[in-house]
């Protein structure tokens, strides 16, 4: 199913999204998610060792792939043209003082668990012939001894290398395929997030990547994308028990409002100052959203005058300001949306709350 102004992006660290509360907000945003994955079948219990709640997601994710809502990049098919870059990246990362300072603080992961499959061969060379400094920072990393250093067994279904490592080679791989692509790139963990915004900024002062991205629209594009995820997030709750059937079942419903949603993001995006990986950007939206879903509120108010009850009902709510309050104002909505063929760039959220509290027993 494609709404229209078709949006996509790429979701990352891992190769199913963990959180059904992300999962499912991306699926109501994003017409394709492309995922970084080695296996064909992700839910093949037959193919590696992982915990029960892996699983679980795993199926939503083949589900997803096969309504053609996720497309899985398999690493294989890419190594050949994108391996040596890759690699390249990742290398340049591990020797950056500022990269290995920050993926060792105390509040950081010790190690990375993924698939050899994602590691150019480039990169194995590079860690058989680490100096003796970076096999020592490797070692203080995982917290073993001096003489301890031993290096991946690549024949393994999967492999455990220290967090810069596997770091430096998720990042340089979401980074490759998002100049590939054309995609912004999501996470639900804040740790890569931040990572990831580091390299972002770094790739983005490259004058000539800047450019190709912006002529290509990348930049505008995302940032209007990256915007409506926040949005999402702030003002629709938690979606961690909701059945992804029931998320597909909204999508197909309510494609006026989500169209008209991702006009309004793009008309937003345009009114924020900066990049959408800085640190602020959040927040920005935050506030450039507030005074808009007001007028949204308005809207509808006057779009259900005629109905006496709803008047009493609209007449002694308070309108409050901005701030946490406006939760309670998207409430107020729910049902108002029902009584009304009015639709503006706010709709969708409170065609989305609506559906899910009438879903709930």
């Amino acid at each position: 199913m494609k709404i229209g102004l078709e949006s996509t992006s790429l979701y990352y660290p891992f190769a199913t999204i963990h959180s059904n509360d992300s999962l499912n907000k991306a699926v109501l945003y994003f017409d394709l998610i492309y995922v970084i994955n080695p296996w064909e079948v992700m839910s093949d219990r037959s193919s590696r060792p992982e915990p029960d709640s892996y699983w679980k997601q795993a199926a939503k994710m083949d589900k997803l792939h096969q309504e053609k809502l996720v497309k899985y990049i398999y690493p294989m098919e890419f190594l050949g043209e994108y391996g040596p870059d890759i690699s390249k990246g990742a290398i340049k990362d591990l020797e950056d003082a500022n990269f290995r300072e920050y993926c060792e603080g105390p509040d950081m992961p010790r190690t990375w668990t993924l698939s050899p499959l994602k590691i150019p061969d480039e990169f194995r060379e590079y860690l058989r012939n680490a100096s003796h400094s970076y096999e020592q920072f490797t070692n203080r990393q995982i917290g073993v001894g001096p003489d301890s250093y031993s290096h991946p067994n690549y024949n393994a279904q999967l492999v455990t290398v220290p967090f810069a490592v596997g770091e430096a080679i998720m990042l340089n791989w979401v980074l490759t395929m998002l100049k590939k692509y054309k995609l912004p790139a999501f996470a639900d963990d804040p740790t890569h997030d931040l990572v990831f915004s580091y390299k972002i900024d770094l790739m983005m002062k490259n004058e000539l990547t800047r450019k190709d991205l912006q002529r290509r629209g990348y930049i505008r594009d995302a940032k209007a994308d990256m915007a409506a995820i926040e949005v999402i997030n702030e003002w629709i709750p938690s979606l961690e028990e909701v059945d992804l059937h029931k998320i597909l079942e909204i999508r197909d419903k309510h494609e006026d409002s989500l169209r008209s949603f991702r006009s309004k993001m793009a008309e937003l995006a345009t009114m924020i100052q900066g990049n959408y990986w800085d640190d602020e950007f959040k927040e920005k939206v935050r506030d450039e959203a507030r005074p808009d879903i007001i007028q949204a509120i308005n809207d509808l108010k006057e779009s259900v005058k005629h109905d006496t009850t709803h008047v009493l009902r609209i007449k002694a709510t308070a309108i409050p300001g901005a701030g946490a309050a406006l939760g309670g104002l998207v409430s107020f909505l729910d049902g108002q949306r029902r009584h009304s063929d009015v639709i503006n760039g706010y709709t969708y959220l409170f065609d989305v709350k609506s559906e899910i509290q009438q879903s709930r027993p």
